[in-house]
């Protein structure tokens, strides 16, 4: 009887030391139906720190012996799991859950929060480039670049034009772009962090919807452009029935999508148009925080470019095109006299066709005046065009001449056999033929010897 007490004895002090020397349960187990865990794959990131463990009741995991050091091995899994051992080796403790650094203890320093896996982790967030750049260096000198005055005090300066959010572990009152970017991949970060770095109105977001890209603030922006006049009115309302006025060709009438009647908007403004550029879409992409910087210079089209303002002499017509300056010429009498004064009531007589005619625009009656003489005329130049036009300041070339019109060209005089007509075109003189006169002469001389034989 002594001796069966004696050896249950041993066997008692032999299981104490065992149990001793075992850590506690820890939920790192992969979860089993039955009995426990299928594996400790869930208690570290190498095959070594894993090995350190056993499966317990599902979904636990226990240190198989914590008073073995296990070296650089150490993670928060062992850290808690061996935190109430009676005879833990020094890289453990009593009391010491969790994992700071290299060395487990009983709680995380101040700017540290504890994560799911037992490790104590700073709260800050990562640098984001909002911050105001020290001239002297080192951290930014303000974080007035992060948000607004709410907002920036979120923040702190760090290194040059740096700065970062002091708490990613609290829930934000105020959100925004740069806090979404310095949050995000915390592993302590409040779960509104969680989604994404780009920051699409309210929430924080891993891509931006279709559509939309981010800015250089990380914000999500529409890549559509602004609604612009260009398109054709639908009579029923709505959008507009089509985006033909928006550009000379099919091509850049498909860079263009309906919207509100009579408008419609470049549908990419992010996209280079390279020779399609034209005047409509530089309105509508300029301000565009995302646009490409084909957009950036201006709302008006000037050669090949997008510009704010059209260059000296030049005015923006209706399709935001910068053109010359009409120079209207001077008054010439080839109006229709209104009866009742005032203007000529149409200018027919200033040329042979309409499109000659529409190129006058009537003035006081009965006289019209070319509407622009710095347009060139080309093949519908006549004389009232070129004695409306002649002398007048910034005048095309072809009027430079004079104010008379000989064959295709403008000129000061007509030539010694020729004169000006009404219509100030150099015509013929009407000579009489020396033979012409001889032969009526001859003839009345006959006509008198037979009156005077007879």
């Amino acid at each position: 009887m002594n001796k069966l007490l004696a050896i249950l004895a041993v066997i008692s002090n032999i299981s104490s030391s065992v149990n001793a020397g075992m850590g506690l349960y820890s939920n790192c187990g992969t979860p089993n139906q039955n009995s426990n865990s299928l594996d400790c794959k869930g208690c570290g990131t190498t095959s070594a720190a894993i090995g350190f463990f056993v499966v317990s009741p599902s979904p636990n995991c226990k240190v198989r012996d914590c008073t073995v050091d296990p070296g650089d091995n150490l993670n928060g899994w062992m850290c808690v799991s061996c935190s109430q051992s009676v005879t833990p080796v020094t890289a453990y403790g009593i009391g010491k859950k969790f994992l700071q650094g290299n060395a487990c203890t009983n709680a995380c320093s101040n700017g540290y929060v504890v994560d799911y896996n037992y490790i104590c982790q700073p709260v800050q967030g990562a640098d984001v480039p909002c911050g105001t750049a020290n001239q002297a260096g080192g951290n930014a000198s303000s974080c007035n670049g992060c948000g607004t005055t709410r907002i920036q005090n979120y923040f702190q300066p760090s290194a040059a034009n740096n700065c970062k959010v002091i708490n990613c572990f609290n829930y934000p009152s105020y959100l925004n772009s740069w806090m979404c970017k310095s949050c995000y991949g915390n592993p302590v970060a409040h779960q509104i962090y969680q989604q994404g770095q780009f920051f699409n109105g309210s929430v924080c977001v891993a891509s931006c919807p279709i559509d939309q890209v981010p800015d250089q603030n990380n914000v999500c922006q529409p890549i559509l452009g602004a609604d612009v006049g260009c398109g054709t009115t639908n009579q029923a309302g709505g959008q507009a029935t089509d985006c033909q006025g928006c550009g000379a060709n099919s091509t850049i009438q498909a860079l263009f999508k309906v919207s509100a009647t009579p408008s419609c908007d470049v549908i990419d403004c992010t996209a280079n148009p390279g020779a399609n550029l034209n005047g409509w879409m530089c309105k509508s992409c300029n301000g565009n925080p995302v646009a490409n910087a084909v957009y950036s210079a201006g709302k008006l089209f000037s050669v090949n470019t997008c510009v704010a303002t059209c260059p000296v002499g030049y005015s923006a017509d209706i399709n935001n095109i910068c053109q010359l300056i009409p120079v209207p010429g001077a008054d010439v009498a080839c109006g229709t006299a209104g009866t009742t004064g005032g203007k000529a009531t149409d200018c027919k007589g200033c040329g042979t066709n309409a499109t000659i005619q529409a190129l006058f625009t009537p003035s006081a009656t009965p006289n019209c005046e070319v509407i622009d003489c710095t347009a060139n005329p080309g093949a519908n130049l006549n004389g009232w065009m070129c004695k409306s036009c002649n002398g007048v300041t910034k005048a095309h070339t072809a009027y430079a001449a004079g104010k008379f019109f000989s064959v295709t060209a403008c000129v000061a005089s007509c030539s010694n056999d020729q004169s000006a007509d009404s219509n100030n075109i150099c015509q013929a003189n009407s000579i009489r033929s020396p033979y012409a006169s001889s032969n009526l002469l001859t003839l009345a001389f006959t006509m008198l010897l037979l009156f005077l034989i007879n």
